[in-house]
C-alpha cells in the first residue's frame, strides 16, 4: 500500500498466460472470458430503450454494423440480460407498462 494516497495505479509487467480457463460457474467451458467494454453495454441499453426490438434483432444488427469484435455484444444472452434489466427499470419507474392487458388498462385509467 502506498502511504499518503487513497488510490494508485499499477502496471503489470510480464507476459499474458497463453492458456486461460473459464471461471467455475461457466456452463460451456473452453471459451476465453473477455469483459465487454462499457460503451458496448451502454449501446445495447440505448438500443433496447429506443428501438424496442427483440434482443435477437438488436444482437444481429449490432453484429453486422460492428467495426471489429470489441465493439459488438458477446452473444444473444448478454443482450437478453441487458434488455430484461432495462425493461425492469422502466416498469419500476412507471415509464412503461408490461404486456399484461390488465396492467395496461390500469395504467391508462390512472389507477
Amino acid at each position: 500500500m502506498v502511504s499518503g494516497s487513497e488510490a494508485y495505479v499499477g502496471e503489470y509487467l510480464g507476459t499474458f498466460p497463453e492458456a486461460t480457463v473459464s471461471h467455475g460457474n461457466c456452463v460451456f467451458g473452453g471459451t476465453e472470458y473477455v469483459c465487454t467494454h462499457p460503451d458496448v453495454q451502454a449501446k445495447i441499453k440505448e438500443q433496447c430503450k429506443l428501438t424496442k426490438h427483440r434482443p435477437k434483432k438488436i444482437y444481429t444488427d449490432m453484429l453486422s454494423n460492428a467495426e471489429d469484435e470489441r465493439t459488438c455484444p458477446r452473444n444473444v444472452k448478454q443482450v437478453q440480460n441487458i434488455s430484461a434489466a432495462v425493461m425492469a427499470e422502466l416498469i419500476a419507474d412507471n415509464k412503461t407498462v408490461t404486456n399484461n392487458l390488465a396492467d395496461t388498462v390500469c395504467a391508462s385509467s390512472g389507477q
